[in-house]
């Protein structure tokens, strides 16, 4: 299994941990913004903040975690992960997205990076993929965990803050019961695209221009 492991702590790679794990969280590199054009480079993976593993597509034992709705996918942009994954014939649901538990906690920078920057500056050296001066096609899976580790595991840092705040602040049933649910939904309709009655369309526009 070709795959890069990073650990703060010097502990050792432990796929029976992942495999086990309620949780895992999710990072994905792409060539661009475009969920319906980027080409996916790998992605970085992790279930503890102290670690992260780093795999190429298609690996099919992340694979196999990713697609497996029993198990919680934490990420940042879930929408846009799971869009891009989807191409690729994985199926992320059961989805927790730290972007949104910003949003609705009206956090005021909503990037992954301002928010490490914001809440753990001293602690964590949240780097972007915009300083990183290797390509990914020519960088090993061990050199991108060493570099992506807090892209995956920033989440759960992040998550950590965020799910007292949603209780304190009596949102933990909206961000469950309404936006998570919302969000493949919302990836669905973005990859397929909705049916429009173009007769219907043009009889409002004509209505709304008179």
């Amino acid at each position: 299994m070709d795959f890069g492991f990073y650990s703060r702590n010097g502990s050792t790679p432990d796929l029976e941990n992942v495999q086990n794990s309620e949780f895992v969280s999710v990072d994905i590199e792409t060539s661009s913004n475009e969920p319906v054009t980027a080409k996916l480079y790998g992605y970085s993976l992790s279930i503890d903040v102290d670690s992260a593993y780093f795999t190429m597509m298609h690996n099919g034992f992340f694979e196999q975690i990713l697609d497996d709705d029993t198990k919680i996918k934490l990420g940042h942009n879930m929408k846009f992960e799971r869009s891009i994954f989807k191409r690729y014939n994985v199926t992320m649901n059961n989805l927790c997205d730290t972007i949104i538990a910003a949003h609705l906690l009206e956090e005021e920078k909503l990037a992954l990076e301002a928010l490490m920057w914001s809440f753990f500056w001293q602690t964590v050296d949240h780097k972007p993929w915009s300083i990183y001066k290797k390509s990914i096609p020519h960088s090993t899976p061990q050199e991108l965990a060493e570099f992506f580790w807090t892209h995956s595991a920033g989440p759960i840092m992040l998550w950590n803050i965020f799910q007292r705040r949603l209780r304190a602040e009596k949102l933990w049933d909206c961000f469950w019961n309404i936006e998570m649910p919302l969000v493949p939904v919302l990836s669905d309709m973005e990859s397929i695209g909705t049916y429009i009655d173009t007769n219907r369309l043009e009889s409002l526009g004509e209505y709304y221009r008179h």
